[in-house]
């Protein structure tokens, strides 16, 4: 069984991120003794969700709840009145919220501040899951990988300035595991996402494209300059960089969590239904750009359907919750495909 404590904090998110960074993990590693994991969601506010592998030895129901609490309000204590303030879109947008996230109507939102706490069996999953197995490695890799995530927020809290190397970094390894396959180019997954981004049609989308195209104009030579460290990530590298050592330890949970991700692919016949739909998709998407045109036109349609591609793209899926569970913005997730796609085609898929 599994303790699952949430933590609704609605503050900046440099706010949230010195609560975990300073408050959370501090206790966890020094108090919670059994396995623990921590992530991120929104549930009308934002949600800290930690997770604690019950033991059997426990007394009381939910022994770390009380704890919790004196450390969420002593955090509280800390702020100026002015960090206290809330976010105003998750109140004044909760419907939109709701509607994307899957949520139930809610009558009552939850109170700023607060811990609320369940035993659970298994963490449920939203998402467009092929095989029950897959959630559950996802859920398994988060469990396994705690340490990995608390010395990355860490480095990141400390280092913002390095988010976007970090981020290309975990992408760039996450796309090495369809190339190695031979089916295809993993970084043309990402690049079908950020063309994806940009063509909606909603304001601003011009402007994140030319922040996009500014930022690496101006960065240019670090980012070349790190792709080159990275692709050489095995011979060149030792662990006196923190940020490429940390890279090197995410390059080896990917690699492990694809190799689990295929082994539970299995050959499958669609149903009628579910090929109309995979077709419906798939011509939507060819009306997003050229490129979507291309790799979605039929003659590549069986690429999608082997075991290889299938594992890859919930692999990716699996990194993109990395991100917003380390404070990682969508616009950053979105940003760092778009260095990728530039770097790849700068350098390996000229």
């Amino acid at each position: 069984m599994i303790d699952h404590y949430k933590v609704f904090l609605n503050v900046s998110s440099h706010s949230k991120n010195k609560f975990i960074c300073k408050y959370l993990i501090p206790f966890l590693r020094k108090n919670v003794k059994s396995d623990y994991w921590i992530e991120r969601h929104v549930e009308i506010l934002p949600v800290i969700d930690i997770y604690v592998i019950r033991k059997r030895s426990y007394k009381n129901e939910f022994p770390y709840l009380k704890s919790f609490k004196i450390l969420l309000n002593d955090f509280k204590e800390s702020l100026t009145l002015s960090d206290r303030m809330p976010n105003n879109v998750y109140i004044n947008r909760k419907n939109d919220i709701r509607k994307m996230n899957r949520l139930k109507r809610i009558h009552r939102l939850p109170q700023n501040f607060s811990i609320m706490a369940e035993c659970i069996s298994f963490v449920k999953r939203k998402g467009e899951y092929t095989y029950a197995e897959e959630p559950m490695i996802y859920n398994d890799t988060f469990r396994l990988s705690e340490r990995l995530y608390e010395d990355t927020y860490l480095y990141l809290y400390n280092h913002p300035q390095q988010e976007m190397l970090f981020i290309f970094g975990l992408f760039y390894f996450s796309a090495k595991n369809l190339d190695k396959t031979g089916i295809g180019l993993g970084y043309r997954s990402y690049q079908s996402h950020v063309l994806g981004f940009l063509s909606y049609k909603k304001e601003n989308m011009d402007g994140y494209k030319n922040y996009f195209e500014e930022y690496y104009k101006v960065n240019h030579a670090i980012l070349l300059s790190f792709y080159k460290l990275i692709k050489n990530m095995n011979s060149a590298l030792t662990d006196d960089i923190e940020l490429l050592a940390l890279i090197r330890r995410w390059k080896n949970v990917l690699d492990k969590t694809y190799e689990k991700l295929f082994y539970v692919q299995r050959d499958i016949t669609l149903s009628l239904v579910h090929a109309i739909r995979r077709e419906i998709a798939q011509a939507k998407f060819r009306g997003y750009s050229q490129f979507h045109k291309v790799v979605f036109d039929k003659r590549h349609k069986s690429m999608f359907s082997t075991k290889e591609f299938c594992a890859y793209r919930m692999l990716v899926n699996f990194t993109y919750l990395i991100l917003p569970n380390l404070g990682l913005s969508s616009r950053k997730r979105v940003q760092g495909g778009y260095i990728l796609v530039k770097i790849m085609q700068e350098t390996e898929d000229k």
